[in-house]
């Protein structure tokens, strides 16, 4: 895929992350509201996506049992086709290509057994696009 090889990722804390992660993900995008800080992504509201989840538990490997929401949750699968569309700009599709480039060869630090699932979601993002090696 051109992109250099697996991305490391290395679990050792997570506020850094929170922000380095935003920064990339602004950074990376041409949304011109959105890198330069003129659009609130918080304020906004819930709408249709019919092309549904970018993953699920059948096209991620790194998803535990425990954490399947397809096998634990409601039998009802319309909840997975919503995304969240701020009023002031529109936010695009994330790019695993377009990430994985901005964050080569920079330390990520990840924390928690809370942000493991945000963690884990990167990672199903990231999987689609190049191969993903954890380290602990």
């Amino acid at each position: 895929w051109g992109l250099g090889g697996p991305v490391l990722v290395k679990a050792v804390g997570w506020l850094p992350l929170a922000g380095l992660f935003f920064r990339a993900l602004c950074s990376s995008y041409s949304s011109p509201e959105i890198s330069k800080g003129k659009c609130n992504l918080f304020d906004g509201e819930w709408i249709p996506n019919p092309s549904g989840p970018a993953y699920t538990n059948k096209t991620c490997r790194f998803i535990d049992g425990h954490q399947n929401c397809m096998r634990n949750s409601r039998p009802d699968m319309s909840y997975l086709h919503w995304r969240w569309k701020p009023y002031e700009c529109e936010m695009p599709q994330f790019d695993g290509v377009k990430f994985i480039s901005g964050m080569r060869n920079k330390s990520w630090l990840i924390g928690d057994s809370i942000l493991r699932n945000q963690i884990q979601s990167l990672i199903c993002l990231l999987s689609e696009v190049n191969a993903v090696s954890l380290m602990y």
